[in-house]
């Protein structure tokens, strides 16, 4: 079983562990709901011990821990459930392959009931030999460091990285502060190497490559607006999902997505209160400024060492468009790269999106760009995208 699929197991059962115990608070052991939610916690068991004979939680700071995971995307609306096994005294709780209905029943009655009584040491060893839980397991613990450090690197980071699901936090992380690192050095000078970069670049093709579906949903959810970085971290990003799906190898993936993520460089040229100020915004002296970007990124990355000829030819062309009415102007028989194609288009839909004033559907953000499918933006891959986002 995938690490992305265990996560998203142990979530399920801690959910439906929740229900059944707020069912049985309203209906006794053997009421119909409670026996059919009874049969889905075993069906999820069940399924997890097809691979593995033990399903161990720990309670951290109101966090279910799994596997050295916290479970940020369910247990912030389970703040009662978590408190159920902190009035027992329950740190650490686990599922033995073997456990039977009648065993998982009782454990919710016990939840269930008045727990002042239960206050001593060893009082879990009571519980255990009463119930006599023989596949249960029910803990106290001397909390170790690293899940405390766990805990607590989430809620220092939650308002910037703890939205993303765990497959993809750690490697978005990496880039977008390694992204941020080397674009504050470079507007201080026009010189750097960017071999960091690379290293960025094939790490998270790497570990993003099994996860894109993750992060493409959570991007649409949330539409993702961490920083000063973030349209050059998400288009990066959503190219390598695109990119994907379009069934490009790695080594070209990898390319492709160093150049998506450097393609706006050339906005360093431009006065701190353009770098992030939206098209739309920008005055007609502003805007002069803002169509010279493409030619000041190529420039600068021309004499930077160890940047790869597409990353230049992407960051020049990726406004040029299809129909060539973009900037800079370029020779009516120069056809631009596919690679510039796929990035402005990629670009495009993250900025939609992003600034967008509400949530919409994927294919209304779609339906904003259809217009300019064959003039802006190349009809085969735009039609590509479309397929790719929506269906």
């Amino acid at each position: 079983m995938e690490p992305k699929e265990l996560i998203q197991k142990s979530e399920s059962l801690i959910t439906n562990l929740y229900s059944l115990y707020k069912i049985r608070l309203l209906y006794p052991s053997n009421h119909p709901r409670f026996i059919e939610s009874l049969g889905n916690v075993m069906g999820i068991l069940d399924n997890i011990f097809m691979v593995y004979t033990e399903v161990a939680f720990v309670i951290v700071e109101e966090e279910f821990i799994f596997e050295n995971e916290p479970l940020f995307q369910t247990v912030p609306i389970m703040r009662e459930f978590v408190e159920v096994f902190e009035n027992f005294h329950i740190e650490r709780f686990a599922f033995l392959k073997g456990i039977t209905s009648p065993e998982i029943s009782a454990f919710i009655s016990l939840l269930t009931t008045n727990s002042n009584d239960i206050k001593e040491e060893e009082s879990l060893k009571y519980i255990h030999k009463k119930h006599e839980f023989s596949h249960l397991l029910l803990e106290r613990l001397a909390k170790p460091e690293t899940l405390s450090d766990i805990v607590n690197q989430y809620y220092n980071e939650k308002s910037v990285y703890g939205i993303l699901p765990p497959t993809v936090r750690t490697q978005y992380r990496n880039l977008y502060e390694n992204t941020k690192i080397i674009f504050n050095e470079l507007s201080k000078s026009k010189r750097g190497d960017l071999t960091i970069f690379d290293k960025q670049i094939d790490q998270a093709v790497d570990d993003f490559y099994d996860y894109t579906d993750d992060f493409v949903d959570k991007f649409h959810t949330l539409k993702m607006g961490l920083g000063e970085r973030d349209h050059d971290v998400n288009v990066c990003e959503l190219t390598i999902a695109f990119g994907k799906n379009l069934g490009l190898e790695r080594t070209s993936l990898k390319q492709l997505s160093l150049a998506a993520l450097l393609h706006d460089i050339g906005k360093l040229s431009l006065p701190p209160n353009l770098q992030n100020k939206p098209v739309s915004m920008l005055s007609p002296k502003e805007m002069e400024l803002y169509r010279q970007h493409p030619i000041n990124g190529a420039e600068r990355l021309l004499v930077l060492d160890n940047v790869p000829s597409l990353a230049v030819i992407v960051c020049y062309e990726h406004h040029i468009g299809f129909d060539k009415k973009g900037f800079p102007t370029t020779m009516k028989d120069r056809k631009p790269h596919f690679a510039s194609y796929m990035v402005n288009l990629v670009e495009r839909y993250e900025t939609i999106v992003r600034l967008s004033p509400e949530h919409l559907k994927r294919e209304e953000y779609i339906a904003e760009m259809l217009p300019y499918r064959g003039l802006e933006f190349e009809p085969h891959l735009f039609d590509a995208f479309a397929s790719f986002l929506t269906e």
